[in-house]
């Protein structure tokens, strides 16, 4: 997911990253990686976590978190059209 330029990013966009870069985690690990960037506790990751998972960014398993294929498809697609009607925009003006 695209982190926008804020001087620090959602802790949804943080956990997203950490997952793009280890691809199957627990929360206590996930938790360790963005703790010292944000101060959150363990529980209000755990309770995101499982937020994100009802809303299918997340895939959960047992203890073990992963980015939803599915939802990384929809994200690329979305940033497609959004860049396709942006430069046609951009083009007719």
């Amino acid at each position: 997911m695209l982190i926008s330029e804020k001087k620090i990013p959602s802790t949804k966009e943080m956990i997203v990253d950490t997952l793009s870069l280890n691809v199957d985690m627990t929360a206590k690990l996930i938790y360790n990686k963005i703790r010292h960037s944000k101060k959150l506790t363990y529980h209000a990751v755990f309770k995101l976590l499982n937020q994100m998972a009802e809303e299918g960014i997340i895939l959960k398993n047992d203890r073990i978190y992963s980015l939803n294929p599915t939802w990384i498809s929809y994200a690329k697609e979305y940033y497609q059209k959004l860049e396709h009607t942006y430069m046609n925009r951009k083009e007719a003006m």
